[in-house]
Order: structure tokens, then C-alpha cells, then sequence
């Protein structure tokens, strides 16, 4: 009987990390859907879960009240992606809120 990667301890998994230009290439030979609900974590393929009604309204009253105290600091554009280097986990805690340059 074969064993499930998933059956196996941690110590002896393997995993393959997949870049950034791996993910978007999966979508451009149409592996990944464009419109597939995945996202890539730590270079993990991730399936993620519906969104419902209960984090879409979350969503709105926080989308509402940046907008409302940004003053020009800062860009408020929900439901896009972060683009985060691949690997790099300092980058994804200071990407929430990046403050606008000064032109």
C-alpha cells in the first residue's frame, strides 16, 4: 500500500518550495485557473476558503475607515495582491500599509 506524503511525519516530508515566476507560469499554461481561489504562502500553493458574507462586511467597514483617515499617506485598495519576494517573511509584516513617497 502506498503512503500519503500527508501520512508521513514532518521530519520525513519534503517539500518544493515554487517561486513567484512559478506560480504565475502555472497560470499562463492554464495548470492554475486566473480566477482560481489560491494564493501562494512562504512559496506553498494554498487553497483558499469562499468568501462569505461575515468577512466581506469586515472588509467594507475596514476598507471605510482607512479611507476615511489615509489623508494622502497612504494607498487603501482592498482585495489586491501584495507582491511579496519569494521567501522572505520580514517582507510580508511591513507589506500591509505602505506609505506613499512624496513626489
Amino acid at each position: 500500500m502506498a503512503t500519503s506524503v500527508l501520512q508521513l511525519q514532518p521530519e520525513e516530508q519534503t517539500l518544493r518550495k515554487l517561486t513567484i515566476a512559478e506560480y504565475h507560469k502555472l497560470v499562463e499554461v492554464g495548470v492554475l485557473h486566473p480566477k482560481e481561489r489560491v494564493e501562494l504562502l512562504d512559496g506553498l500553493l494554498v487553497q483558499m476558503a469562499p468568501i462569505g458574507p461575515h468577512h466581506q462586511s469586515i472588509v467594507d467597514q475596514l476598507t471605510e475607515e482607512f479611507s476615511a483617515q489615509n489623508k494622502g499617506r497612504y494607498k487603501v485598495s482592498p482585495r489586491r495582491p501584495i507582491p511579496i519576494p519569494d521567501f522572505n517573511p520580514t517582507a510580508a509584516r511591513h507589506g500591509a500599509l505602505q506609505e506613499r513617497r512624496a513626489h
